[in-house]
């Protein structure tokens, strides 16, 4: 695994940041990375196990999600630069006149969001599950303050009544 680890991750994902994959090379890039690791756990394809099953056993990361992870890492680091940076310049770039005939290529900010919009979906649901948190928390409050405000009223008719 030190191998794997030191030689095999770096070489594989050198750049991955800024790839844009098809559903093909995305299987192929999975496929690579099963067959190096399927014979490093001792199993072959016969063998049938899964590939969740064999990562899961040698407690690694996909490199797929890894790929992803660190396209991620790049798209916040964009949204951070300062205006004036060359690689926020060229993701923010639309370029002039026609396309080509044909189906357009796969842009690099397209690859965030899957076909059928799962992936906003997801985004949404957080979004709506974060506000629902946030106005339990307010309302709890809200309680709180008026628990407080009414035995500060209790008290003062108190004393009134005891004077």
């Amino acid at each position: 695994m030190k191998i794997y680890n030191s030689l095999v991750l770096p070489t594989f994902l050198y750049g991955s940041e800024n790839w844009t994959l098809t559903a093909l090379q995305r299987r192929r890039i999975e496929a690579a990375e099963m067959k190096l690791l399927r014979p490093q756990k001792g199993y072959a394809l016969y063998d049938h196990k899964t590939n969740d099953y064999i990562r899961r056993e040698i407690r690694i990361t996909g490199l797929l999600h890894k790929i992803d992870e660190f396209r991620q890492n790049w798209l916040s680091h964009l949204q951070r630069m300062p205006q004036n940076r060359i690689p926020l310049k060229s993701y923010h770039y639309r370029p002039q006149g026609r396309r080509t005939i044909g189906r357009p290529k796969k842009r690099w900010r397209e690859q965030f969001n899957s076909g059928d919009g799962t992936d906003q979906r997801v985004q949404t649901l957080l979004f709506m599950m974060m506000m629902m948190i946030m106005m339990m928390i307010m309302i709890l409050l809200l309680i709180r303050v008026i628990h407080f405000n009414i035995e500060k009223i209790q008290e003062v008719k108190y004393s009134r009544l005891c004077i």
